[in-house]
């Protein structure tokens, strides 16, 4: 445990480096593995689901970038770019909910998720998104505050990264494709309930580093911990719904 405001401050700047680096090696390391295993086919996307790929990318790119200018190592830059990035987040929320109309419409829904919960996922995941982000720009001037309603932020949307990797577990456990999906599908409890667990894990062990490294867990850490469980039970309250699901069933395929 930190002694001293100084070596506190420089502890932390360590771990929250250290987390934004792995957040963002597992989310790419995901999409790549996924990608390049084929189990879903790139050239079918809509277009929609590549623009807000290319915004998150942008956005992913610029929290690492961000976590070494906030250490202290240029301030000003590091204040100009947060601006820049929270624009950045609002095309973000506005794209995502863009393609989970679009994919829906399609009927290019994951056989993995209900319908209702997908387009739940893709409404309410953004709005927790741009809440942990707000949050983060009202505090910017507490940095302990900040760096970790920041951290909130990216915990949030881990959610499309360790989907992927949950098919891909269940690739290794059944060795095709094509049964893993069908495992899934057949489940669709399954692969939100194991991103949940990862979600909370994750902040799990932040919690616990946060506590060696300031001898008490942070509290913006249990509001991360907080809004990842809300997140779960707000999206599958809302597809449990039936006028939004009978909502999301008439959707389903109407722009073939």
């Amino acid at each position: 445990m930190a002694t001293t405001p100084a070596a506190l401050f420089t502890r932390e700047n360590k771990l929250y480096k250290t987390v934004a680096l792995a957040l963002a090696a597992l989310i790419l390391i995901a999409f790549g593995l996924f990608n390049g295993l084929g189990i879903t086919d790139l050239r079918v996307m809509p277009r929609s689901a590549w623009l807000h790929g290319l915004i998150m990318f942008a956005w992913l790119a610029l929290f690492v970038v961000q976590s070494f200018l906030g250490t202290g190592r240029n301030l000003s830059l590091h204040r100009k770019l947060g601006w820049f990035g929270a624009g950045l987040a609002v095309v973000a929320v506005a794209t995502a909910w863009n393609t989970g109309f679009t994919t829906t419409m399609v009927d290019r829904v994951p056989p993995v998720f209900y319908p209702p919960y997908f387009l739940g996922l893709n409404l309410l995941t953004p709005v927790f998104f741009a809440g942990f982000i707000t949050a983060a720009i009202l505090m910017r001037k507490r940095t302990d505050w900040h760096r970790r309603l920041m951290l909130g932020a990216i915990l949030i949307v881990t959610e499309p990264a360790l989907g992927r990797l949950t098919i891909i577990s269940l690739l290794l456990v059944t060795g095709d494709p094509a049964k893993a999906i069908a495992l899934a599908g057949s489940n669709q409890w399954l692969v939100p309930t194991i991103e949940m667990v990862a979600q909370l894990s994750i902040v799990g062990i932040v919690a616990w580093r946060d506590r060696a490294v300031r001898g008490s867990v942070h509290p913006a850490i249990w509001l991360a911990m907080t809004g990842v469980a809300l997140l779960y039970a707000s999206i599958w309250t809302l597809a449990s719904v039936p006028v939004f699901a009978d909502y999301v069933f008439a959707l389903k395929g109407s722009a073939l």
